[in-house]
This record gives structure tokens, C-alpha cells and sequence, in this order.
């Protein structure tokens, strides 16, 4: 949801959230509820909602120290693997597609497949 006061301050938070659905009402209006489960009083269209994702595993951003090899352990990736990555024109090996596979099974644990 967007924030409702959207003067001034350039580094204020463009949205708000996230939120929960807590019920679906008619004409595409939802009641949200915060993360304690506690419900927003006012009812919200689907069009001033956005859907929340989040952020990707924390090991993705950490880098490995000085003559360490290993870039993301959890997934098995080294240096390497980093630069093949970062390379557009580099080839992806079963080792690189497996770690974006096991990425994705965390991140989304209810697809199967």
C-alpha cells in the first residue's frame, strides 16, 4: 500500500507493509491485517495493493574474506562460480543451476518441481 502522506521527505518509505490478507470482500476491496494479526480499520482496493516478497537468503549479499574461496556456502558456490555468474556471456554449469534450484526451494517451499 502506498503511504498516505506523500509529501516531502524523498528518503521517506515508498510503501508501507507488509501486510496480510485477512479477508476478501466484494468489488475487489480486501481487509489487510499487520504482521501481529492485528486488522487495518479501513478496507483497501486491489489496485493500491502490491504483492511483498522477501528479501533473498542474507548469505547472498555476504562476501567471502580475504583468501577464502567460498562465496555463497549454503549453496555450495565459490569465487569462481561468482565470476561465471557475473559474466553475460559465461556458461552455466549443473553445479550453478542446482544452487539456483535449492535458492528457489527455500524461497518458495510450497512449489513443487
Amino acid at each position: 500500500m502506498r503511504n498516505e502522506a506523500r509529501k516531502g521527505g524523498t528518503l521517506e518509505r515508498v510503501w508501507t507493509g507488509p501486510y496480510n490478507i485477512s479477508k476478501c470482500l466484494e468489488k475487489g476491496l480486501y481487509k489487510l491485517s499487520n504482521t501481529d494479526g492485528v486488522q487495518l480499520k479501513q478496507s483497501y482496493s486491489s489496485a493500491r495493493l502490491k504483492q511483498y516478497h522477501r528479501p533473498l537468503n542474507k548469505d547472498m549479499g555476504n562476501y567471502p574474506k580475504k583468501g577464502s574461496d567460498t562465496w555463497v556456502k549454503s549453496l555450495g558456490l565459490n569465487n569462481k562460480d561468482k565470476d561465471i555468474l557475473e559474466n553475460p556471456n559465461g556458461e552455466l554449469k549443473d553445479n550453478h543451476i542446482n544452487a539456483a534450484q535449492r535458492l528457489l526451494q527455500k524461497q518458495f517451499p510450497q512449489v513443487l518441481g
